[in-house]
């Protein structure tokens, strides 16, 4: 996190918020353009209705949606903070640090769009958090949302943990943090366990042979109570969008028609994927759909559960505080 938050101060410093909006008078309407930016995986599953293109018609203006995939979180970061990005599919606890952190993004939260797609992965089935004891447990996403909520369970279940890519002791838990999923599905093969996000839970089993071990939101709703929705990323815009209202409801609204979409196209979602930029090459079937948890829901249904969510890190995790009720915009 430490990492992440000085990459996003450092591009505070150096760039002043100018939204990569382009604006070309045409008659009496106004014509621009919005990129989203999302980060290779469920983010990107996320958006794939968009890959045939979205076009808001408005009153008095038509807007064109762009849609940039990226592997790296911290050029989302950077890319909201210095326009590149008008838009972004962002983790719920990055979302809450770029509102509070960046007053000249004037980030506010649209919708949530994924529900939960973390998983523990292993050669055989872990029957709790318990049953890590003794193991390394290989993760991608240092200092974002698998890492946060990982050890947030471990210290709620009062499992002692260190960082370490060695089991020395049979009563601990060790965590390494890898910057790609390929490392972590490499451990995976020799045994360990992996923390991973669909769809590259599915990747991981083809190619190791390994199968789901433990639903993470389902300990999640153990320690927390099942009443509370895990929720995980969302769709965030700068001010100018969000100014924007018109476009906005049109534009969830087409958000909201892509989980539909993705299972009418099941067959095609990684040619789709692929066609955007991504590298996501995946067998998709209608189950590995569902263990994404991929959907539309706007931000201020979801208040509650996202203040929830928040709620379980530490201040300093999302910016320094809970956003205040502007956050959620619609």
């Amino acid at each position: 996190m430490k990492k992440l938050l000085a990459t996003f101060i450092a591009a505070a410093m150096l760039f002043a918020c100018s939204s990569c909006l382009a604006t070309e008078s045409q008659g009496n309407l106004t014509e621009k353009t919005y990129t989203i930016g999302v980060v290779d995986g469920a983010p990107a599953l996320a958006v794939t209705n968009l890959s045939e293109g979205f076009v808001y018609k408005g009153t008095e203006e038509n807007v064109t949606v762009n849609t940039e995939i990226t592997s790296n979180p911290q050029q989302i970061v950077a890319g909201l903070n210095n326009g590149t990005f008008d838009m972004a599919i962002v983790p719920l606890n990055l979302a809450s640090t770029i509102y509070n952190k960046a007053a000249n993004v004037g980030a506010r939260l649209v919708s949530v769009n994924i529900f939960s797609v973390l998983y523990l992965v292993g050669q055989t089935e872990l029957t709790s958090l318990e049953s890590l004891k003794g193991k390394v447990v290989y993760s991608v996403g240092e200092g974002g949302t698998p890492e946060l909520v990982l050890k947030n369970l471990l210290d709620k279940k009062g499992i002692v943990y260190e960082d370490g890519d060695e089991a020395t002791d049979p009563d601990k838990v060790y965590v390494k943090m890898v910057a790609e999923a390929p490392l972590a599905i490499s451990a995976l093969a020799k045994g360990n366990v992996a923390l991973l996000g669909e769809p590259v839970v599915t990747q991981a089993m083809a190619k190791t042979g390994a199968q789901y071990a433990l639903d993470l939101s389902g300990e999640w709703a153990k320690v927390y109570g099942e009443g509370r929705a895990f929720v995980q990323a969302g769709l965030v815009v700068n001010g100018t969008v969000a100014s924007d209202l018109a476009f906005v409801r049109a534009f969830v609204e087409k958000m909201s028609q892509n989980t539909d979409y993705l299972y009418e196209n099941v067959d095609s979602i990684s040619e789709k994927l692929q066609g955007m930029g991504s590298s996501v090459s995946v067998a998709f079937t209608k189950a590995t759909l569902d263990r994404c948890h991929i959907g539309c829901k706007t931000a201020k249904s979801q208040q509650a559960n996202v203040e929830a969510f928040l709620s379980a890190f530490r201040l300093s995790q999302i910016g320094g505080a809970l956003p205040a009720d502007e956050f959620y915009l619609i």
